[in-house]
């Protein structure tokens, strides 16, 4: 095989790697993607995939479905990679089998797709009171994690007594809408047919899984009524934060050590990290029995790379200071990438409040909207140069441009068509606060290359959706208990899927990692004090930096790098 002298001996021999079944246990850092790209490089090159089957690489997410498929690319010739390669996430991979083989069970391939948020919308509409609009969300969830017929949901429903869940079931089905949850199931439920099962398994010859651990059960049996013989997964169970979809990671894992052939490959060595963001990250990951990761190359981070741990009085103060250090980074090193992160949004307010005006200076991207996502925001741009030409109001260009960009994707890719919808939904907001479309879209910066980094700049995100992205540095904002943990996590299971939450924050990091609390925060009755979070310890006391001198700390810590 080439290339094998340009990687770490235990990522080359994945290109000649023998087995049908792998799973990699990749800590963040480790190198998953790119050991992900070598395996399929290898079942390229050893002819184990050939035309006119392919190679399915699948996963979780429209941005770990990028970073994969961009990694792939890098490593095959583009008219290969064409011929052989299918990239998709789960979603994507449901609708196409929904799409061709709906009838086969009885149902309407011609069905509305899914739509995000749609369902929350029903239940707001059903019902103000929030913990009955959740009970009734997760008794959808729940239910629809098995592969029954709308009949059979119905009557599961009625089993559980949940008013509501029956009531938005009824309206979902008698709209002839598919939730995403719906296209999943329904996809397993076509898979249960032997012969469309067969099919898939003739087409290809071999899968690749990214970020197992946030898998279902179902969406695990989806990858195995096609293939059992030839599938390389890769995960981190530490990264496992989406059991609100259904994942259940410990059942995935115990699951694919049973599989036939299989052998498991564990990564130890971070070649993302510094060793001071790598002390913190084993620090806040030790009590979950997560493996220790070590810099693979320490001598290449400069003073050993930055951590930090600070207490401020106010959100507010808290706000200043990540603007401030945020300013200095960028001040120092244009082309740095910084990354704010809080586990929810509503943590964030003074920090956003303080946006518009650094974004005078400096480049700011948040995260919230899919517009920020470069592929959406390319494609519409490039309609609405299209359109403008022709004219119309406001309204008129926004809704030519919506349909024009929603036909730029194929068809079962239901989460950029859903991401483009509310992308435009962001721009209507603007079109009201008096803007035009090109203006609205003029004043927007993508959050980075999807296949690569992210760009240089402020990146402004909640936990999840930085999930799988890195930063040359990064603030994690709020370690306070009510947000770090969330107050709505009250089992066991619930306060280690927050704990995994922190540790995806930290491990976004690359040169620096700083970590903040505020003494008070706001409430709609007030003010009130706020304890530290229960892994603030943790970060403090592995942190190398510390207290209200942090800032000082970290002007030194560059200019050391630059006189250095």
């Amino acid at each position: 095989m080439t290339l094998t002298g340009e990687y770490p001996a235990e990522k080359a021999s994945l290109l000649d790697e023998p087995h049908g079944n792998l799973v990699l246990l990749a800590p963040p850092g480790c190198g998953k993607t790119e050991a992900l790209a070598l395996r399929a490089m290898g079942l390229i090159e050893s002819k184990r995939v050939t035309a006119p089957n392919k190679l399915l690489a699948l996963a979780f997410s429209n941005r770990a479905r990028d970073n994969i498929g961009g990694r792939i690319r890098q490593l095959t010739q583009p008219a290969i990679y064409r011929q052989l390669v299918d990239l998709t996430n789960f979603h994507g991979l449901a609708a196409r089998i929904y799409q061709a083989h709906a009838s086969t069970i009885g149902l309407d391939p011609e069905a509305i797709m899914p739509e995000r948020g749609w369902l929350r919308q029903v239940l707001t509409t059903l019902s103000d009171h929030h913990p009955t609009r959740q009970a009734a969300m997760d008794t959808l969830t729940r239910v629809k994690l098995q592969p029954l017929s709308d009949e059979e949901i119905a009557s599961e429903l009625e089993r559980s007594g949940n008013d509501l869940a029956i009531t938005a079931e009824r309206i979902r089905h008698d709209s002839r809408r598919l939730d995403y949850s719906d296209l999943l199931r329904h996809a397993q439920r076509i898979l249960l047919n032997e012969g469309v099962a067969e099919l898939y398994a003739l087409h290809y010859s071999a899968i690749i899984v990214d970020e197992f651990q946030d898998l279902s059960p179902q969406q695990l049996s989806i990858v195995s009524s096609i293939s059992r013989n030839n599938v390389t997964y890769a995960g981190d169970l530490g990264q496992a934060i989406y059991s609100f979809t259904g994942a259940d990671p410990e059942a995935v894992l115990a699951t694919l050590r049973r599989l036939p052939d299989v052998r498991i490959i564990e990564f130890t060595e971070s070649y993302r990290s510094s060793p001071a963001v790598l002390d913190v990250l084993n620090a806040v990951g030790k009590p979950l029995g997560l493996l220790e990761v070590r810099s693979a190359e320490p001598a290449t981070w400069k003073l050993g790379g930055f951590s930090g741990a600070a207490a401020y009085v106010t959100p507010e103060a808290e706000a200043h200071f990540v603007i401030n250090s945020a300013k200095l980074i960028l001040d120092h090193n244009p082309n740095a990438s910084v990354g704010a992160i809080s586990r929810a949004g509503y943590r964030r307010k003074a920090l956003d409040q303080l946006l518009k005006e650094f974004s005078a200076t400096h480049p700011v991207f948040v995260w919230d909207s899919p517009v920020h996502r470069p592929d959406i925001l390319r494609i519409l741009r490039k309609e609405m140069a299209r359109i403008r030409p022709f004219g119309g109001s406001q309204q008129e260009q926004l809704e030519q441009l919506k349909q024009a960009s929603i036909a730029a994707f194929e068809p079962s890719d239901v989460e950029s068509i859903d991401d483009v919808q509310e992308a435009c939904a962001f721009l209507a907001d603007r079109v009201q606060e008096g803007s035009s479309v090109v203006t609205a879209l003029d004043a927007i910066g993508a959050s980075g290359n999807p296949e690569r980094t992210v760009g240089p700049g402020l990146h402004v995100l909640n936990a999840h959706i930085g999930k799988g992205q890195q930063f040359d540095w990064v603030f994690v904002i709020g370690l306070e208990e009510g947000h770090v943990p969330m107050f709505l996590a009250k089992t066991d299971d619930e306060i280690t899927e927050e704990h995994r939450a922190l540790v995806v924050m930290v491990s976004r990091a690359r040169h620096g990692i700083v970590g903040t609390r505020a003494l008070e925060t706001s409430t709609r009755y007030g003010p009130r004090a706020s304890s530290a979070s229960r892994w603030w310890d943790a970060f403090e006391n592995a942190s190398r930096n510390l207290g209200p001198a942090l800032h000082l700390s970290l002007d030194a810590h560059l200019n050391s790098q630059i006189n250095g």
